[in-house]
């Protein structure tokens, strides 16, 4: 048999002229025809000769020295070899170059390798990287993790038919609807308590059961509503200062107890949802907002418990914004006549302030003095009672007792003697 190769190469070979099936080799060629009837093949190709194909073989050969040949179609189309042995895929566009480009001309080649994930439900998958030494991250998108690796040529060496189980630190986040963008927080996959906090946000969530929580939370998003506390500072005049903290949305009476001053907050029927009679901590806001507050008080003047020995007294704010002047402006002729009203009505107000307070301020100047006359019979008297002599004072009563009994007998005694006389003469 003689066999032409394209490149006019010729190998011929002596084979057994039976019936029998055998096979030929053609060494110069590298090429084995297999026939299981040489007579039959001879007669076949006896003066005809005939072009054939011959399906070309790849072989691999690993680092660690493992060989597997595959054979494959030398043909024009694309196709993948597959070396199951090594679990490695190698895809042509045309096997039949693929072929003349690795006849009697070994290569080496990196492979990127694959790496494949399982989570504990069972779901898998399996994602290609590149076999460098450099670092890099695999991302599984479908399991929502990243591995990362420092050296992705020795992960795969160690992950090299040895699979290892790990546990993922799951990570935490938080979308806040008044704060962007979304925080996230790693925390760790145990169930011994633990707190997992959000610095940006002024936030942490407590959790007794970390692996729960990230079951409950995995793949289902919950809404949560969180109590937003804020600091309320309030500053006098002379410098002072007092801060104090509260939940917004709820009945909150801030006591501010070095101005004595105590500021009530309403709270919404749902925390959650502010209502618009009360304080919306998404659109509202205290900062630098002046409160004059006007001292009333409610003074006891007397012995009894009744509105007779009760002052109420009660200041009304006389400053520009107390007497609602602060806006006026004389910048027209138009503007000046209204302010003019308005400062008529702020003197009216003023004088009637006056009034009322000297009224007070007599009420109390005459209460203190009724006071201290009390005061000072009060002290007599107890004067009196402590320097007496118990004797003499007993024997003075007994004495005056005797005298004013008689008294009542002499006189009973002399109103009966004409009541006598009258029976007489009837």
């Amino acid at each position: 048999m003689s066999v032409t190769a394209h490149d006019n190469t010729v190998a011929k070979s002596v084979y057994e002229y039976d019936s029998n099936s055998q096979t030929v080799n053609l060494s110069g060629l590298g090429l084995q025809v297999e026939t299981d009837n040489a007579i039959a093949m001879t007669s076949s190709l006896l003066d005809n000769a005939e072009d054939f194909t011959v399906d070309a073989r790849l072989k691999a050969t690993a680092p660690s020295g493992t060989t597997e040949e595959i054979k494959y179609s030398s043909s024009s189309e694309s196709q993948t070899v597959s070396f199951d042995d090594l679990g490695l895929e190698i895809d042509s566009n045309d096997a039949q170059q693929t072929a003349t480009q690795l006849l009697n001309h070994s290569q080496e080649f990196t492979v990127d390798t694959r790496l494949k994930a399982t989570i504990p439900d069972g779901t898998q998958q399996e994602i290609k990287y590149s076999s460098s030494s450099e670092s890099q991250t695999v991302s599984f998108s479908d399991l929502g993790l990243d591995v990362d690796s420092y050296n992705a040529q020795t992960t795969a060496t160690q992950l090299l038919n040895t699979s290892r189980d790990f546990t993922v630190n799951p990570t935490l986040a938080i979308n806040s609807p008044n704060t962007a963008p979304v925080e996230e927080s790693g925390y760790q996959f145990h169930d011994s308590p633990q707190t997992v906090g959000f610095s940006r946000l002024g936030l942490e969530v407590d959790t007794s059961n970390a692996p729960k929580t990230t079951t409950t939370l995995l793949g289902a998003p919950q809404d949560f509503f969180v109590p937003e506390t804020r600091k309320l500072t309030m500053t006098g005049e002379n410098g002072m200062e007092q801060s104090l903290e509260y939940r917004v949305g709820y009945d909150t009476t801030l006591n501010f107890d070095e101005f004595g001053i105590q500021l009530g907050i309403k709270s919404s029927p749902d925390p959650a949802i502010p209502s618009t009679d009360s304080y919306n901590p998404h659109n509202d806001s205290l900062d630098g907002t002046q409160i004059e507050i006007a001292p009333n008080r409610d003074l006891q003047v007397g012995a009894d418990n009744d509105v007779n020995h009760q002052l109420k007294l009660g200041i009304t704010s006389v400053t520009s914004s107390g007497l609602e002047i602060e806006d006026e402006l004389v910048l027209d002729i138009d503007q000046a006549r209204a302010a003019m009203t308005a400062l008529d009505t702020a003197i009216d107000v003023v004088n009637e302030e006056r009034s009322y307070l000297a009224s007070a301020q007599s009420r109390l100047a005459f209460t203190m003095s009724n006071l201290s006359s009390n005061i000072q019979n009060i002290e007599s008297s107890r004067s009196s009672i402590e320097d007496a002599d118990f004797a003499a004072e007993a024997a003075d009563l007994a004495k005056n007792q005797i005298l004013a009994q008689s008294a009542t007998a002499m006189l009973a005694q002399a109103s009966s003697l004409p009541q006598n006389i009258l029976s007489l003469l009837r």
